[in-house]
C-alpha cells in the first residue's frame, strides 16, 4: 500500500488503471494456480521510482524488461540457472541499498510536511514557529503513525504482525484525504489532470534509463523471491503433491514456469497502460497464508474488489473529469505526508532489515556480509547498476 502511494504521488503510475489491471491479474492467477500467492510490486523498481524520480515511461519500460527476460528464462529453462548466475550476497546488498533509501525518502516526506513552508520557499532557516503541529501534514499525525504501527506490531512477527498496521492507519489515511480533497484543501488544488497520452510508449532513453535504474536491480530479486523462492514456500506450505482443487482448478503444485509466465503476462498487459509493475512474493505468500488463506480464492476476492474499484474510478473519470484527470490521484495527493512518509520509513527498514540478516546468517559463504555491505554502500550512493559491478567485483576477488 505504501509504495502504491508513494509511486501514485510521484506520477510514476497510474493508480486507477493500476488497481483495474492488477484486480484482473490476482484474480486469474488465483484462479490458475489455486493457491494464495499476492500480486505485489516490484519492490526494487518502486523503491527506485519513489526515491529517485522514475518518471512514467520510464518505470513502464523497467517492468516490461524484467517481465519478459523473466518469461524468456522460463520458457527455457534456465531460471534456476539465473539465480545461481548472480551470488546472493550482491543482490541483499542492492536491495539493502534500496531499503534504506526508500526509508530515507519517508523519512524526509515526513519530516518536510511537519513545517508550514517548504523547502524552496524559505528563505532563512526555519524556526519554531514554522512549525506545523496540527493537521493532516503535522508533527502530531506523525507521531501518532509511529506510535500506532510501534504498538499495533509488538509482539507480532515479520511475517505475521498482531495487527497488520497497515489495515488500521491507511483507511484513516484515505478518510483524511477525501475529507481534504472534498475541501478542496492540499496538494490536490494544483493538479489540472494528466497532461500525457493515454497510452505509455516509452523513448530510446527512456528504455535505458528503465533498464539501467530499475530493470537490472529487479531482475535478480524477482528471479530469486518472486519465482523459486515462492514456489519453494509454496511446497513447503502444501505439499508437493497436493491434490487436486477442483474448486479453482488448480494443478496439484505451483510450478516455477507457471508462476513467471504469471509475471510476465500480468506486467505486459498494462505497461502500456501505466500500471505499476508487479510480480508475486514469497512474502506476500506467506502473509496471506499467516492470516487464513489457502486457496486462490482470497487473491480471487481480493482481485474482484480491486478489479470493481477501478472500474468505478474509471467511469466517475469518464463523468466528472473532461481533462484526462484522475480523481483517484487528486485523493491520494491529499493523503497525509506523516502517515505515508512514515509507512515507507519503516517498509524501507524491514526491506533492508530483510535483506542484511540474510546476508549475515549465509554460513556457507564467509565473506558474503562484506559483499553485501560493499555493495549496498554503492547502492545508496550510486545507481544499481554500478552498485552490482562494485559487488561482482568484490565477490570475484574474494573467491
Amino acid at each position: 500500500i505504501p509504495l502504491f502511494i508513494g509511486m501514485a504521488m510521484t506520477a510514476a503510475i497510474k493508480p486507477t488503471v493500476t488497481l483495474f489491471v492488477t484486480g484482473v491479474h490476482s484474480v486469474v492467477s488465483g484462479r490458475v494456480m489455486g493457491r494464495p500467492l499476492a500480486v505485489q510490486p516490484m519492490k526494487a523498481i518502486a523503491a527506485v521510482a519513489i526515491a529517485h524520480g522514475l518518471n512514467r515511461a520510464e518505470v513502464a519500460a523497467a517492468g516490461a524488461i524484467v517481465a519478459t527476460i523473466v518469461g524468456i528464462l522460463a520458457a527455457t529453462g534456465l531460471l534456476k540457472w539465473a539465480a545461481k548466475a548472480c551470488p546472493a550476497a550482491i543482490v541483499r546488498g542492492v536491495q539493502a541499498g534500496l531499503g534504506l533509501a526508500l526509508a530515507n525518502k519517508g523519512l524526509a516526506l515526513a519530516y518536510e510536511g511537519c513545517w508550514t513552508t517548504t523547502e524552496a520557499e524559505k528563505s532563512s532557516a526555519r524556526t519554531l514557529a514554522d512549525v506545523r503541529w496540527i493537521g493532516g501534514d503535522g508533527v502530531v499525525v506523525a507521531l501518532l503513525t509511529v506510535a500506532a504501527v510501534t504498538l499495533l506490531d509488538k509482539g507480532g512477527t515479520v511475517e505475521r504482525p498482531r495487527i497488520p498496521p497497515a489495515l488500521v492507519i491507511f483507511p484513516i489515511g484515505l478518510i483524511v484525504a477525501i475529507v481534504r480533497w472534498a475541501l478542496g484543501d492540499g496538494a490536490s488544488s494544483s493538479y489540472v489532470g494528466d497532461a500525457g497520452p493515454f497510452f505509455v510508449f516509452p523513448s530510446a532513453e527512456e528504455w535505458k534509463a528503465g533498464a539501467w535504474n530499475g530493470a537490472i536491480p529487479q531482475l535478480p530479486l524477482t528471479v530469486l523471491n518472486s519465482v523459486l523462492a515462492v514456489c519453494a514456500l509454496a511446497d513447503e506450505l502444501y505439499g508437493t503433491t497436493a491434490a487436486h482443487d477442483a474448486t479453482t482448478a488448480a494443478p496439484a503444485r505451483v510450478e516455477e514456469h507457471t508462476v513467471a509466465f504469471s509475471i510476465t503476462l500480468g506486467n505486459l498487459a498494462g505497461f502500456t497502460l501505466g500500471s505499476m509493475p508487479v510480480c508475486h512474493g514469497a512474502g506476500g505468500l506467506m502473509a496471506q497464508h499467516r492470516f487464513g488463506a489457502r486457496t486462490g480464492v482470497a487473491p480471487m476476492l481480493l482481485g474482484a474488489g480491486k478489479f470493481v474499484f477501478g472500474a468505478l474510478a474509471m467511469a466517475a473519470n469518464a463523468t466528472l473529469r473532461r481533462d484526462g484527470g484522475d480523481i483517484l490521484t487528486e485523493i491520494l495527493l491529499c493523503f497525509p505526508k506523516g502517515i505515508l512518509g512514515v509507512s515507507l520509513f519503516v517498509c524501507g527498514v524491514a526491506f533492508a532489515q530483510h535483506a542484511l540478516k540474510s546476508a549475515l546468517s549465509c554460513t556457507d559463504d564467509r565473506q558474503a556480509p562484506f559483499v553485501c555491505m560493499c555493495t549496498c554502500a554503492c547502492a545508496l550512493k550510486y545507481k544499481s547498476a554500478v552498485a552490482l559491478l562494485v559487488g561482482g567485483v568484490a565477490h570475484t576477488l574474494l573467491l
